[in-house]
C-alpha cells in the first residue's frame, strides 16, 4: 500500500518551496506587457496617420492653390503633381511664374529681351523673365 502523508505535511512542504512569482504577480506581468503593447499600438497608429495626414493635407492644400491659378498655370501644376513632386520644386517654381507672369522657355531659350530664369533645383520648370538692364 502506498504510503500518503497528512494534508498538514503536504502544506508544510509547500511552504519550503520557493517559488519565484506567484500566480497573481505572473498575471500582473502580462497586464503590464498588455498595456506596454497597446501603448506601442498606439504611438505607433498616431504616427502612422500624422504621416498619411500631413501628405493628404499638402495635396488638398496644393489642390486648392491650384484651382485659384489661371489655367495656363494651373495645367502646370496638374503635371507637377502627376509627376509626383515630392520636394515641391516644381510647384514652387509655377508659383514663380504666376507671381511674375513669366511664360515657360522653349528648350531653355527665350526670345530677344527676355532671359531665362528657375529656381535652382531639379524638377523647377524654366520661364522666360525681361531682361533687367
Amino acid at each position: 500500500m502506498p504510503k500518503f502523508s497528512s494534508f498538514s505535511s503536504l502544506q508544510k512542504k509547500r511552504e519550503n518551496i520557493v517559488c519565484p512569482r506567484t500566480l497573481n504577480e505572473i498575471f500582473q506581468s502580462y497586464s503590464i506587457m498588455k498595456k506596454i503593447i497597446i501603448s506601442a499600438i498606439i504611438i505607433i497608429t498616431f504616427i502612422v496617420a500624422l504621416v498619411f495626414g500631413t501628405d493628404a493635407y499638402k495635396y488638398i492644400d496644393k489642390k486648392i492653390e491650384i484651382s485659384k491659378m489661371p489655367s495656363y498655370y494651373s495645367e502646370l501644376a496638374i503635371k507637377c503633381l502627376k509627376d509626383d513632386d515630392d520636394d515641391g520644386c516644381c510647384f514652387y517654381s509655377v508659383q514663380a511664374m504666376e507671381y511674375g507672369n513669366y511664360k515657360l522657355s522653349e528648350d531653355g531659350k527665350c526670345g530677344d529681351g527676355f532671359t531665362p530664369n528657375m529656381i535652382l533645383c531639379i524638377s523647377s520648370y524654366q520661364w522666360c523673365e525681361p531682361t533687367k538692364p
